[in-house]
């Protein structure tokens, strides 16, 4: 039996959904890696979807992934009477001191039996409980109140993701909700399980720290706002942990999805055999599929295994390992490090001219060139950059002062270091030094500044280093 534990709240999700999205239906779609195989392997991965995470409306949270899904929470009370006629009415000792909200809370019996919590009394301790006990309560014996049931987090995240979040990225995490079109950038897919500002190295997975900076911050040019005023208590953390589960599902999809094409159960896989091998009828294709000992009796196994994986590289990407960090402090931005930093962006060592210009106005010549499709010998339409979800980008135009990842020191160094995920923007962590980085970082801040740069512009008492810091 995989180790998981399963979350139920229909009622609740479906409320807020029709709320906030007239006929938007709350139901979990697949991706394009599924769509690409034969119908015995689209069963095979639409049936593990379903078992290791659920639907919108019954979440399944897989324990092989070590995000804070909510653990249960609960208090221990010794019963005072109990109704024998009503059997649904019980008087506890000393819930006035429980200093707990009994809102939505859960009544459990030493038998395991649970019962919702229908109304309390506070000052006469008398719970109201559905459906009526069906055993006889003494004062000898105690009752345990969940206040918050396994899961909890992931529950609440995903009702405020419905709330706040679903408009734009959808129900599955795709990018794909009903506002999206009319976007521009596109709001991210999560089911590459790639971010593109992140505080890690360009190799690894985001961090819960990015999460919340881009909750709290928001993404400056972009429709992503900042919900620092809107999430209070637990409710961020609520959001990223679903936000994570819709981003491990989507990524738990292509690779088992992949694995099927290993195993022959791609479209495309199947055709070139047909074409390939005189006499083979497409029932024989299927039937061996099905017959392969990966799924008939290691499917569990190998369904573990591509868990596995991506759970430790979700976990690694939390390790202080990984985190992009200088290992020396900024310098001043004097007038020197400045013309450093201008020199190595438009050197060949570092190449930014290449994409932003010589100017950094966003316009180098790559802007100008076709790209070549990923995995192809074929180019784009049109010419310009796209990104990993197939998206045209734009280099960033460094005269406004926008920054998306970011505007502290700190985050440009980190998009200089890392790069932007998903994105052409490299990494140039392990080719440049912290001194060039930084010196880079100096010049780019200086973009925006540069009209106002010439000694008559700055004021005799301040120096052009004081200038940008300010």
């Amino acid at each position: 039996m995989k180790p998981r534990f399963v979350i139920l709240s229909a009622a609740s999700l479906l409320a807020v959904t029709l709320a906030g999205c007239g006929d938007f239906k709350s139901v979990f779609s697949y991706n394009k890696t599924t769509d690409e195989l034969i119908k015995p392997a689209q069963r095979v991965v639409k049936t593990e979807l379903k078992e290791n995470f659920g639907t919108p409306e019954a979440l399944v949270a897989w324990l092989k992934f070590q995000f804070d899904f909510g653990a249960e929470e609960s208090v221990t009370v010794k019963v005072n009477s109990f109704d024998t006629a009503a059997k649904g009415v019980v008087v506890l000792d000393n819930t006035d001191d429980l200093g707990v909200d009994l809102e939505g809370a859960t009544l459990k019996l030493s038998t395991d039996a649970v019962h919702d919590i229908v109304s309390y009394d506070s000052e006469s301790g008398q719970l109201h409980v559905t459906p009526p006990i069906a055993t006889e309560l003494t004062d000898d014996d105690s009752v345990t109140i969940v206040t918050k049931p396994h899961g909890w987090k992931l529950v609440r995240g995903r009702n405020l993701y419905m709330i706040h979040c679903v408009h734009c990225h959808g129900v599955s995490g795709d990018g794909a909700g009903p506002t999206a079109q009319y976007l521009n950038p596109l709001p991210r897919d999560y089911r590459q399980g790639k971010f593109k500002f992140t505080s890690t190295i360009s190799t690894e997975k985001a961090a819960h720290r990015d999460f919340r900076q881009t909750l709290y911050e928001g993404i400056q040019g972009t429709s992503m706002p900042s919900f620092k005023l809107k999430l209070i208590g637990d409710d961020m953390d609520a959001i990223i942990a679903y936000v994570l589960f819709l981003s491990s599902r989507g990524e738990y999809e292509i690779n088992l999805g992949n694995e099927m094409k290993v195993l022959g159960g791609g479209k495309q896989e199947v055709q070139d055999r047909l074409r390939d091998e005189q006499g083979l009828t497409r029932q024989q294709v299927f039937k061996e599929f099905q017959e392969q000992e990966e799924l008939s009796t290691g499917l569990t196994e190998l369904s573990d295994e591509v868990g596995m994986i991506l759970a430790e590289d979700w976990e690694r990407a939390n390790s202080p390992e990984v985190e992009v960090f200088p290992k020396k402090p900024r310098p001043e931005p004097t007038a020197e490090s400045i013309a450093r930093g201008r020199a190595l962006f438009i050197s060949k060592d570092a190449k930014c001219s290449d994409c932003h210009g010589m100017q950094g106005n966003g316009n180098g010549p790559q802007t100008e060139a076709y790209q070549q499709l990923p995995g192809s010998s074929l180019t784009y339409d049109k010419p310009g950059l796209y990104d990993d979800w197939g998206h045209p980008i734009k280099p960033r135009n460094l005269h406004t002062g926008i920054y998306r990842g970011g505007r502290r020191p700190l985050d440009i160094y980190r998009r200089i270091s890392a790069g932007i995920k998903g994105a052409l923007m490299p990494g140039f962590g392990t080719s440049l030094s912290d001194d060039q980085i930084w010196d880079l970082v100096n010049y780019v801040m200086s973009i925006p500044y540069e009209n106002n740069l010439s000694p008559e512009s700055v004021p005799a008492e301040k120096t052009v280093a004081e200038h940008i810091t300010k």
